[in-house]
């Protein structure tokens, strides 16, 4: 899978096809920005602001809101559990990253969005985070698309579906709250294991 150069935005299948009335929609946050030199992250949030906040449901149905996990790193990220590619790397890469942190790694934790209301389903999405081995780890949020969209808005997500097939084109990016709930760093679809394990425990300070 090749991103969105664009706008940052990475497809769900190999073509543009599923890329149609997307292309314009994102400009990621603090791209560009010069980067301080104790954070390994490629891109800083100008500002640090304050991380915004919703609530929606685990796949056991209960309520959660992203103000509960102040207090620990938060990395944000928006998958579906039916990507063929990007989104299983990204879980991958956080989970290396997290390991390299052995026993610190306690200190953060991965929090997903989903993309997909239709596909994500608790079943599945509970399979998804087995498979993962990220029990305990990771937070899968679902929600009706309308929830879901306010969070997309929130967080500048482009999402596009291609019902024929199941897949869905969208954002690829990993957000950096910081344990005081403000949003440092962002990744890119390319980010790496080393940087997860270097920046978490300053994430997890601030």
């Amino acid at each position: 899978m090749r991103p969105w150069r664009r706008a940052g935005v990475v497809p769900a299948r190999r073509g543009a096809a599923a890329a149609a009335g997307v292309t314009a929609m994102l400009a990621i946050s603090g791209c560009g920005a010069d980067v301080p030199a104790r954070f390994a992250a490629a891109s800083v949030v100008p500002g640090a602001p304050a991380a915004a906040d919703f609530t929606l449901r685990d796949p056991d149905g209960r309520r959660v809101r992203l103000a509960d996990f102040r207090g620990r790193a938060v990395l944000l990220t928006f998958l579906y559990v039916h990507c063929p590619d990007v989104c299983p790397l990204t879980v991958e890469r956080v989970r290396a990253g997290l390991a390299q942190l052995k026993a610190r790694a306690g200190r953060a934790h991965l929090v997903v969005v989903s993309v997909d209301p239709r596909g994500d389903t608790p079943a599945a999405v509970r399979a998804f985070v087995r498979a993962h081995h990220m029990s305990g780890r990771m937070t899968y949020l679902l929600g009706a698309r309308p929830e879901l969209e306010r969070v997309w808005t929130r967080y500048g997500v482009a999402v596009a579906g291609t019902p024929e097939d199941r897949e869905v084109a969208h954002s690829s990016l990993v957000v950096g709250i910081d344990a005081s709930g403000h949003r440092r760093v962002q990744y890119a679809h390319d980010f790496t294991a080393a940087q997860i394990a270097h920046d978490v425990p300053l994430l997890a300070a601030s």
